[in-house]
């Protein structure tokens, strides 16, 4: 029989349908050899998955690496290239690219992780301020960019222990609310309002309120983090009102 004479349309379409299939396989092969050899793994973190070609320095970068990857051999400066880049997985890239980023924003002195650790531990529990931290560094460092590596919003990935400013004043704060209150309960009540947690309807505000003292207070004797109430072991409470109060006394007196 004789063939079937195709249309243009479907010569075209067969055409690019060959041609994406034959890049793909040169891809894959040209990608298989950058893999074996960068080491086929994050350089950071040792993953294997949705790796990336980077630039270990942006500024000596003269080759767009993924725009050879569908050449049928590597060519002379893409040999020359390679050993200028690094494989990274997506989450160490954005880190990476976000410490770049963080280097461009400083003045004059290029920030490096051994300098960003020196902010944060200098940071830690705002006994100084921005300004001051510079001066004790004695960089040239732009108070914004400083900012930003406290509050954790650059170079979040260096000393992760380290909580941010923000963090720090909450915590702050929580700490002085227990401070305020702390001794206002005596022994008796703490086990009082143990007792009331445990057995009554109402929750930490409504008790706070009814000894005078903060939620925070109540909060933090429920959860032992109050150093002086440790070890108080949960009190009936002796007060009639109290009781009918928490709702108690009323259920003793139906049964």
């Amino acid at each position: 029989m004789p063939r079937k004479k195709l249309s243009e349309e479907e010569l075209k379409r067969r055409r690019n349908a060959w041609d994406r299939e034959y890049n793909k396989k040169r891809s894959a092969k040209m990608w298989a050899f950058v893999l074996r050899t960068l080491g086929g793994k994050c350089k950071k973190c040792g993953s294997t998955k949705n790796l990336t070609v980077d630039h270990k320095d942006s500024k000596k970068k003269k080759l767009e690496i993924s725009r050879h990857l569908c050449y049928a051999n590597p060519s002379q400066k893409f040999l020359e290239e390679l050993p200028k880049c690094q494989l990274l997985c997506p989450s160490c890239n954005k880190k990476k690219t976000s410490g770049d980023l963080s280097m461009k924003l400083s003045s004059g002195t290029p920030l490096t992780e051994e300098l960003v650790e020196k902010i944060l531990v200098l940071g830690i529990g705002r006994t100084r301020t921005v300004p001051q931290i510079i001066d004790v560094l004695g960089e040239d460092l732009r108070e914004g960019t400083v900012r930003q590596i406290l509050r954790r919003k650059r170079w979040a990935w260096v000393r992760e222990d380290i909580p941010s400013w923000t963090e720090s004043i909450e915590l702050s704060n929580r700490r002085w609310k227990v401070m305020r209150d702390r001794g206002k309960l005596s022994n008796q009540e703490a086990g009082e309002v143990l007792w009331l947690h445990k057995n009554s309807k109402w929750g930490v505000r409504s008790i706070a309120k009814r000894y005078g003292v903060s939620p925070t207070c109540v909060s933090s004797l429920i959860h032992g983090e109050t150093l002086i109430y440790r070890g108080i072991e949960p009190i009936k409470p002796e007060d009639e009102e109290t009781l009918r109060w928490a709702g108690v006394l009323e259920e003793e007196g139906t049964d």
